[in-house]
């Protein structure tokens, strides 16, 4: 009996989470297809071009740049040696980052140099949930086109 409860309360919970399209969940599933888009885009790891354990990467950070955190052309996609973990890598030395993006991707570089000086929180609340859809219907269409 006590189990039911539990589970009763667990559904509901959930549900009231699933309710709020401000909450973390489904921003989290919003950042899943968001990583998945850039991966798909770009193939491989622009740096070595590693075709395995890929990474998205976001170039301005999402903690701090909330108005470009699902912008797919805020992302870019690295091999996990080259994302966080190796050396170099993108996390932990942001100046070499930005140094290969300058040039080799120009205008990657430029667009991120631009949206420095126009960043900032939202005005209003994320509405996470229209984010998922607006992003699952690119990643639909990527794969339409793919076919």
């Amino acid at each position: 009996m006590k189990d039911i409860k539990v589970a009763r309360r667990v559904k509901k919970t959930l549900q009231k989470v699933k309710d709020d399209v401000h909450s973390s969940y489904w921003k989290n599933k919003a950042l899943v297809v968001w990583g998945k888009i850039v991966r798909k885009r770009d193939k491989k790891c622009v740096y070595c071009h590693e075709v395995f354990r890929l990474n998205a990467h976001h170039i301005l950070p999402k903690e701090r740049y909330q108005k470009y955190m699902f912008a797919v052309d805020n992302g870019i996609t690295l091999c996990c040696n080259h994302h966080k973990y190796g050396s170099p890598s993108a996390h932990i030395c942001t100046v070499w980052f930005f140094k290969f993006l300058k040039e080799n991707y120009k205008k990657v570089f430029d667009l991120a140099y631009e949206r420095c000086y126009n960043y900032g929180r939202p005005e209003k609340k994320y509405n996470f949930k229209l984010e998922y859809e607006r992003l699952l219907e690119i990643f639909e269409k990527m794969n339409e086109k793919g076919s």
